[in-house]
């Protein structure tokens, strides 16, 4: 299940699966339902808490503040819809259980996985990098202008130096989205996806004003979650994001396996689609990791990867929590 991870992907691209069954998804049942009891009692916890903390000493709702700025590639495809095309990206991305989005200072610019691609460019200013030359790619697959600064133009060249916090003084990038520095991870997520009022699930559900996340009966009792767009962002409401967001996965989770069933039900069991790698491409994989915004954006020369340009997690400063490095196949 999920790749099956930490067997190693670089020996089965992905990591190594297993044959789809009623019997191992049956177990997966039997883990998620404790998960989601565990979510009803951390996310009690969590609302209690910031609660208190906000009640007794409101101060607190500037420590951390930051202008809503949020940018998000969306979570959990809609199997009947993803179809892994860049041409229909936007598409099945607004088909996502986690809306994708770009938002500067609380305004949704777009909720469409192009014009978040489109949007990406990284700086090395301050970084242990040279200024690349040249802007190959002026347009992408769909003819729309990109900047010589997007991470298909990019190229990775070390340039050692000694610290100064003038000049340079990291190997860490600075990836903007429209030249704003953004926020991502499970604030951004859950205030995106109730922004946009895009999300159709019989379990969760979005609102202009927040999020409602039905959890079933486990050992606990069945219960409705509520979370609700703060009035800015802030070190107390990204804490209580996270506590809502296992309930989220919890429940993106429960919504896969009945449909997992339902597949093997009609007899659905197909693992895989046959891919032939193109000889010459650019693409791009829009993703989250926990803490997360996370984009792969690749060129294809004569069937090989010619540039792997990976744009990690995009934090309050803009630089991601690694360096950014080129690669190409032997």
């Amino acid at each position: 299940m999920l790749g099956k991870y930490p067997h190693p992907s670089t020996i089965f691209p992905g990591g190594l699966g297993i044959e789809a069954s009623p019997d191992v998804f049956n177990g997966v049942l039997g883990r998620i339902v404790r998960l989601l009891d565990y979510a009803k009692k951390v996310t009690t916890l969590w609302d209690d808490l910031v609660e208190f903390f906000l009640t007794e000493v409101p101060e607190y709702r500037h420590v951390g503040q930051r202008p809503a700025n949020f940018v998000c590639t969306g979570l959990w495809d809609d199997p009947e819809a993803y179809d892994a095309s860049y041409a229909r990206c936007s598409a099945w991305g607004e088909r996502r259980l986690v809306t994708p989005g770009a938002m500067i200072r609380g305004d949704l610019r777009t909720i469409r996985l192009q014009d978040i691609n489109l949007g990406v460019e990284e700086f090395v200013d301050h970084a242990y990098y040279r200024r690349w030359e040249g802007h190959r790619f002026l347009v992408d697959p769909l003819g729309s202008p990109l900047s010589p600064y997007h991470p298909w133009n990019k190229e990775t060249i070390p340039d050692p130096a000694k610290r100064s916090w003038r000049e340079k003084y990291t190997w860490g990038t600075a990836p903007r989205w429209d030249r704003e520095t953004m926020e991502s991870g499970p604030l951004a997520r859950h205030w995106i996806t109730a922004k946009a009022g895009k999300l159709d699930n019989e379990f969760i559900r979005a609102f202009d004003h927040g999020l409602e996340i039905d959890l079933p009966k486990g050992e606990k009792a069945a219960m409705t979650l509520a979370w609700r767009v703060p009035a800015w962002p802030n070190t107390l409401e990204r804490n209580r994001a996270r506590a809502h967001h296992i309930a989220y996965c919890g429940m993106a989770a429960y919504t896969f396996l009945l449909k997992a069933f339902e597949y093997l039900r009609l007899g659905k069991t197909t693992m895989a689609v046959p891919y032939t790698v193109p000889q010459e491409a650019v693409g791009v994989g829009f993703w989250e990791a926990g803490r997360g915004a996370l984009t792969h954006h690749v060129v294809i020369e004569g069937g090989m990867i010619g540039n792997y340009q990976i744009v990690d997690a995009v934090h309050l400063d803009g630089v991601p929590a690694r360096p950014v490095r080129r690669a190409r196949a032997l």
